[in-house]
């Protein structure tokens, strides 16, 4: 199996989550401007990895959709980690150097 497909494999599982029908349907969602990333910088996803308190590793993102608002968020990791944990927006791995690879590899979903 490719890297690809595994990607595509993880997010169609999980495609329930917010952060993953941005990803997979970017066309629907809002982007966040980036300044601090130089003129016209935009982030759509910001993912962060981390060790789950029930065990195991989890993938979720630090740009949230509030969906009140219709707009993307910006958080810092732990308070992202937090609203993950309580929301459940997050994707569980078992092994950390999977959590990690997944956290930088789904970008490659929109190079198809």
């Amino acid at each position: 199996m490719s890297e690809l497909e595994q990607i595509q494999n993880i997010l169609k599982a999980h495609k329930n989550l917010n952060f993953v029908d941005r990803i997979l349907n970017p066309q629907d969602y809002p982007s966040l401007e980036r300044p601090d990333l130089g003129p016209g910088a935009y982030s759509t996803h910001l993912m962060s990895y981390d060790w789950h308190p029930n065990g195991g590793f989890m993938v979720y993102p630090e740009v949230v959709f509030d969906q009140r608002s219709g707009k993307l968020k910006r958080f810092s990791r732990a308070s992202a980690k937090s609203h993950a944990l309580a929301t459940g927006d997050f994707i569980p791995f078992t092994d950390e150097a999977e959590a990690s690879w997944f956290s930088e590899a789904y970008k490659k979903v929109w190079k198809k």
